[in-house]
């Protein structure tokens, strides 16, 4: 594989801040969103949980500029929404059907699971109405553009370290990672989120959301490559696992079983389905497997005691599993080719339950 290249791109004035790596034909954008930003300010606003925790000169400045706003209906709005259901990743994919700050306009189909998490159609479009307004009471693209600095030196400390996972994840798949981009989130959780919609004609648009681990510097900290690595890795790799998962939903229920002694652990980590349970644990013993290349045999193991500690009790299999198909890529030349091996990890520990 070719080295990846770096090209920073000059933007209009309502284009993200971001930074471009290429790859042979594959193209990767990292990019601070002011979609998400704008939803970040509202989420601060209005107290929801998975926002940072970690205090720095630029979360100061969203809470000083925009607190004038906190009874803004918006804000009151997107509160009452995420006690319910919309929370979690439903809500940077919700953002990412809408164009930029302040127009909004749908430009992507809103899946049905987002609505139902919104409380229906009009609920959803109440909401986009009211962060439109929002976006222009506020002068919102105004505080953005006066912050593009921070954002070129947060997507400068980080480019580096994303760049060569996304390439590791795409060779040990064997799958195209073209379109795949990496939003930073000042202001999310530490953790991340993934999305992907499909964008004609034929392709796909793919996101890893990241939010920041720290601080350094006065500025929201990201990590070091060892973060990076893993997480993007983990967030892009949903882009691959979770359509697979879903052109084998048939076999894939056929184990469903196995949720029942995990399901309390894995909910209270938002994976409410055996289906996404299933994506996550593959996920997991994949990056387990990346791991175990970049740093060796000890820091994979570790890494499944920590699997492990959090219920995700059918990586190790997954892992030796993940080994046959090191071994034997000119057999399987996809981790799509493998796919129905990995499943079979699941029948055997049915199995072994009965």
């Amino acid at each position: 594989m070719k080295h990846l290249h770096y090209a920073v791109a000059l933007l209009a004035v309502t284009s993200p801040v971001t930074a471009q790596t290429s790859h042979d034909s594959v193209s990767v954008r990292i990019l601070v969103d002011p979609r998400i930003e704008l939803m970040s300010a509202i989420q601060l606003l209005s107290g929801y949980s998975l926002v940072t925790d970690h205090d720095f000169p630029y979360k100061r400045d969203v809470r000083v500029y925009f607190s004038p706003y906190a009874e803004h209906p918006a804000v009151k709005l997107f509160g009452e929404m995420s006690e319910r259901f919309f929370s979690f990743d439903r809500v940077p994919k919700a953002m990412l059907s809408l164009s930029e700050p302040p127009a909004l306009t749908p430009r992507m189909k809103v899946s049905s699971m987002i609505l139902l998490a919104a409380g229906g159609r009009d609920q959803f479009e109440r909401l986009v109405a009211a962060l439109r307004e929002f976006a222009v009471e506020t002068e919102f693209m105004r505080f953005f553009e006066a912050h593009r600095g921070t954002y070129d030196l947060i997507i400068e400390g980080t480019k580096d370290a994303i760049a060569p996972a996304l390439a590791a994840l795409e060779a040990y798949v064997g799958l195209p990672m073209a379109g795949a981009t990496v939003v930073l989130g000042p202001l999310l959780h530490d953790g991340g989120f993934a999305a992907s919609y499909d964008s004609a004609p034929g392709g796909a648009e793919a996101y890893a959301f990241v939010g920041p681990s720290g601080t350094a510097e006065g500025l929201p900290d990201f990590g070091g490559a060892d973060r990076l690595e893993g997480l993007v890795a983990h967030e892009v790799a949903h882009l691959v696992i979770n359509p697979l998962t879903a052109e084998h939903r048939q076999e894939v229920q056929r184990y469903r079983a196995l949720y029942l002694p995990i399901e309390e652990v894995m909910r209270r980590q938002a994976y409410g389905s055996w289906e996404t349970a299933v994506n996550e644990h593959i996920i997991h013993a994949i990056n387990v497997r990346l791991t175990d290349r970049r740093h060796g045999e000890e820091a994979a193991e570790q890494q499944v005691e920590r699997d492990l500690q959090r219920g995700f009790v059918h990586v190790p299999a997954l892992v030796e599993r993940l080994r046959e198909y090191e071994q034997d890529r000119e057999r399987y030349r996809t981790l799509a080719d493998f796919y129905p091996r990995l499943l079979e990890v699941f029948a055997e520990a049915l199995e072994q339950d009965d």
